[in-house]
């Protein structure tokens, strides 16, 4: 063990090398608490070195994955519907960050979308764009959980022009 009192300080610790790193902390006021911080320090590096080093094929383990994407691919004007368990129109809405509206825990929907409902995603250039068809497709599907009569009013903020309304 590599623990040692620093009479300068009043403070107990441990330092001790690994694989070239050196690991130290002294901030402990009694032997017996230094001792016990510094194997679970080296618990730590153990075993995010077996991590490291250690990591198989992903695919092995659980086979290839269903969904995969880029975070950079799943930011994109957008506009969503959110279909019932029957296939119903339940919600009908609009994103300037592609599915992460959406799938966010925080949506304003919340607990109104389950598990089994469906999103569907159509990708779009433009907020404008999206913002257009979210409006064509509410007046004309009236999703229930979208407000009645409601005018749609979309406030986003594009670097180039500042805050705008739609």
């Amino acid at each position: 063990m590599s623990v040692e009192y620093r009479a300068e300080r009043g403070k107990w610790g441990y330092r001790f090398y690994r694989a070239g790193k050196r690991y130290q902390r002294r901030v402990w006021k009694t032997e017996a608490e230094a001792a016990a911080a510094e194997h679970l320090a080296r618990l730590a590096v153990e075993n995010t070195e077996k991590c490291i080093a250690g990591i198989p094929d992903l695919t092995e383990i659980v086979g290839p994955p269903t969904l995969s994407i880029k975070i950079s691919e799943g930011r994109f004007p957008c506009v969503y519907a959110v279909l019932s368990t029957r296939g119903g129109v339940m919600y009908i809405g609009m994103s300037a960050n592609g599915i992460l509206r959406p799938l966010s825990p925080h949506h304003h929907l919340g607990e109104e979308i389950k598990n089994g409902h469906t999103i569907l995603v159509w990708k779009y250039q433009t907020v404008e764009e999206a913002a257009t068809v979210e409006r064509e497709l509410i007046a004309r599907f009236c999703p229930p959980l979208n407000i009645a009569g409601r005018p749609v009013k979309i406030v986003y903020r594009n670097r180039d022009k500042g805050f705008v309304a739609v």
